[in-house]
């Protein structure tokens, strides 16, 4: 589901946002550990470390439904055109 809203909203762009996807997901997975570690040590539990984890997820779950698709581009090369028609759903020949 993610490639398909993906290359639904980002055309031709889709390797290069889902390779900054992925990176964005191995720093959370390597540096959010050491936050919540981080933030019990500090204050002796592990609410306020979950209460941030729980901001994180209702930005994340909110950001898709606020994105729309980009106007397709006139002055692109007729092939990149293309691409986003066929990624986006749009068909001219029927």
């Amino acid at each position: 589901m993610l490639r398909r809203r993906l290359r639904h909203h980002a055309g031709v762009n889709v390797g290069s946002i889902y390779g900054l996807i992925l990176t964005a997901w191995g720093f959370a997975s390597a540096f959010g550990p050491l936050l919540i570690a981080h933030m019990r040590q500090s204050t002796g539990t592990y609410s306020s470390g979950l209460h941030v984890i729980a901001v994180v997820m209702a930005l994340s779950a909110v950001l898709p439904l606020l994105v729309r698709p980009p106007a397709l581009q006139a002055n692109l090369p007729l092939r990149e055109r293309e691409a986003e028609r066929t990624a986006s759903g749009i068909n001219r020949r029927g």
